[in-house]
């Protein structure tokens, strides 16, 4: 997060800057939040905060920025499998 910025703003941003051709940006409520119990450095530790989000984007293909590889789609199914344990919960929710 910048300094000015809300945790929306922040989302918002960071939306537009990884998926270049996405248009609208509909951001709802907090689906899970979760922390990491991992030092990052000394005492920090993350903190995720999952969003329902509804986007569209310009074009057929979505594009990513050059900081990704890929993207995947997947059902609820497809995704606790390739999750990390701790995101599970998150997975879990936003398929409520």
């Amino acid at each position: 997060m910048d300094a000015d910025e809300t945790v929306v703003e922040t989302l918002r941003r960071e939306l537009n800057e990884e998926l270049p051709n996405i248009k609208t940006i509909e951001i709802g409520e907090i689906v899970c939040a979760t922390r990491i119990h991992k030092d990052i450095k000394e005492n920090v530790s993350l903190v995720l905060i999952f969003y329902h989000v509804d986007a569209s984007f310009e074009g057929e293909v979505i594009q990513i920025s050059a900081e990704h590889d890929a993207y995947k789609w997947a059902t609820k199914d497809q995704a606790l499998k390739i999750v990390y344990d701790k995101n599970k919960e998150a997975i879990e929710a936003a398929f409520k």
